[in-house]
């Protein structure tokens, strides 16, 4: 199909001649470049008359249909795609979350048969595997609650191992772990000044079996001098911070 940059002209013969427009000039039809919606569209052959454009699904969706690929008609118009591409989010991207298999609970209304993805504003809930909780919370709380995003992205928490307390900065050093801070690691530790070994068990509650604390060491101090009408009352031994106070005038 072909056309005239004006669409119609009129010429006429006239004692042998053709009077008007003779500046005709035809050119193919062509239609716009296409755009379906969450798809790669290719046009090996371009966009003319009659030409086909094959159109693939993105990462983050899938096809629903058969039919992928669109023809140039008359009115330089496509005709009308036949499959669309729906957006999904993937059953891995669940898994990936640390979350026990069995647990899945989603509310999906499929009106197609998406096998493994679920469209979106799916809502599902999940409970973490064992030794696992939910981030963003302070608790010990192993449920987590998912939403399929309109860009095919979980929205919502992970699952993360439970940890036990990092000891306290002054004693970095002191310990030697077999784990890390993770369940069932052992930790051995040592006060300074002294040389028994401790050792503390990170426990499946996230706390530890036994603190990690020192006593500060303690030092005497000497008798206050005698002063001159003075009678002091002390402890019976003197440490940093213990008072003596003045209780006697002589």
């Amino acid at each position: 199909m072909f056309e005239n940059s004006q669409k119609t002209a009129t010429v006429q013969c006239l004692n042998s001649h053709w009077i008007g427009n003779m500046n005709l000039a035809c050119q193919t039809t062509q239609c716009a470049l296409p755009k379906i919606e969450h798809a790669d569209v290719n046009c090996p052959n371009g966009t003319n008359y009659r030409d086909r454009c094959i159109f693939r699904c993105r990462n983050n969706a899938i096809m629903i249909g058969q039919i992928n690929y669109i023809i140039c008609e008359e009115n330089g118009l496509w005709t009308l795609p036949e499959a669309f591409c729906q957006v999904v989010c993937p059953h891995e991207g669940l898994l990936a979350r640390n979350i026990s298999y069995d647990s899945i609970n989603c509310k999906v209304k499929r009106i197609y048969d998406m096998q493994t993805s679920y469209p979106v504003s799916t809502v599902c809930r999940l409970n973490c595997l064992r030794h696992y909780r939910a981030s963003q919370m302070q608790t010990l709380h192993t449920k987590i609650r998912l939403v399929c995003s309109d860009d095919g992205v979980w929205i919502g928490p992970s699952c993360i191992p439970i940890t036990c307390p990092s000891p306290k900065i002054v004693y970095i050093g002191s310990y030697n772990c077999t784990n890390g801070f993770e369940i069932g690691s052992s930790c051995r530790f040592q006060c300074p000044g002294i040389a028994q070994h401790r050792y503390s068990v990170c426990k499946k509650d996230g706390t530890w079996s036994n603190r990690f604390q020192c006593s500060s060491p303690r030092t005497a101090c000497l008798s206050p001098p005698s002063m001159r009408d003075i009678q002091f009352t002390c402890p019976r031994r003197l440490y940093p911070g213990k008072r003596t106070l003045p209780y006697k005038f002589q």
